[in-house]
């Protein structure tokens, strides 16, 4: 890398009893925290009962977005391997299930409705693109 000294390229940080060598590793403790960190030093704690409420039901949700969130990820992870692969009864098979948690997760509004359709097209071009590509090169 040009420019940079080779101390800052070859700086070792040791992170939870890992090693990590970019020099920009130490912020990465912070990307996964423990649920009590939003509550206790972070956010301002509620006064109000409903505020307490209020804070306690927005976390439970924002876990539980997450988690749905993470299963689409997965699911359209699934789906363009298959279809990478060539494996088109695989691919609709799991465009199938990719397209009934999208569609859940877009009327619970864990994803915007549009963003779920794009998501839906963007998939359902790739499996018709690898089937026109499958039929027009016979093994």
């Amino acid at each position: 890398m040009a420019g940079q000294t080779p101390e800052i390229t070859r700086r070792w940080a040791s992170i939870g009893g890992r090693l990590a060598a970019t020099p920009w590793a130490v912020p990465t403790l912070f990307l996964k925290l423990p649920p009590h960190f939003l509550t206790t030093t972070n956010c301002p704690m509620p006064n109000t009962n409903s505020a307490k409420k209020r804070l306690k039901q927005s976390l439970a949700r924002r876990t539980r977005n997450r988690s749905t969130r993470a299963a689409l990820k997965s699911q359209t992870r699934k789906v363009r391997e298959a279809v990478a692969s060539g494996n088109m009864e695989q691919a609709a098979s799991e465009f199938k299930l990719a397209t009934k948690k999208i569609d859940q997760a877009a009327a619970k509004g864990v994803v915007h409705d549009n963003a779920a359709a794009r998501v839906k097209s963007r998939l359902s071009a790739a499996i018709k693109a690898a089937k026109q590509k499958a039929k027009a090169t016979p093994a």
